[in-house]
């Protein structure tokens, strides 16, 4: 019940009340990929960059395809508006790294090209220990990928 709950509150954009339920269901040591993914946009859109960082980062090593694979439109996937209330502004209270640590995670779900670009502004702008990991595994999938659809395309 309370699941179906918090994804009514992330459907009508009300992502600080989706955010609260999901972390309450959130299992610490299998936590499911979906709910990762749902809590890293709710804590970026609250300016939570740090909470969302952690979320991402650990989605990403077990299973990055759950962001690289999203359907924007299908899933109704609000990355695109958050991507355009950090440009528009609204957390030009954080740290410029911070803004581009949020553009990164963001655009993983639509754009990978971009969010590694927005990740290397970030480790540019103030080094972090855990954004090069974060390139690595990207950079990682984009090469897996690629060699993927090249041997599907040769069958």
């Amino acid at each position: 019940m309370s699941e179906m709950l918090a994804n009514q509150y992330f459907m009508a954009r009300e992502f600080e009340k989706a955010n609260a339920i999901l972390e309450e269901l959130l299992d610490p040591v299998h936590p499911h990929p979906y709910q990762l993914k749902k809590l890293i946009l709710c804590n970026v859109y609250m300016g939570r960059i740090d909470a969302a960082l952690t979320y991402f980062h650990r989605l990403i090593k077990t299973n990055i395809r759950v962001l690289t694979k999203t359907n924007i439109e299908a899933e109704d996937c609000p990355c695109k508006e958050i991507i355009a209330y950090i440009q528009q502004g609204n957390l030009d209270r954080l740290p410029e790294s911070d803004k581009f640590k949020a553009l990164g995670m963001l655009y993983l779900y639509c754009d990978v090209i971009k969010s590694v670009f927005y990740f290397n502004k970030s480790n540019q702008s103030n080094p972090d220990n855990e954004i090069p990991d974060i390139i690595r595994i990207i950079e990682k999938s984009i090469t897996s990928t690629s060699k993927i659809e090249y041997s599907e395309i040769q069958s």
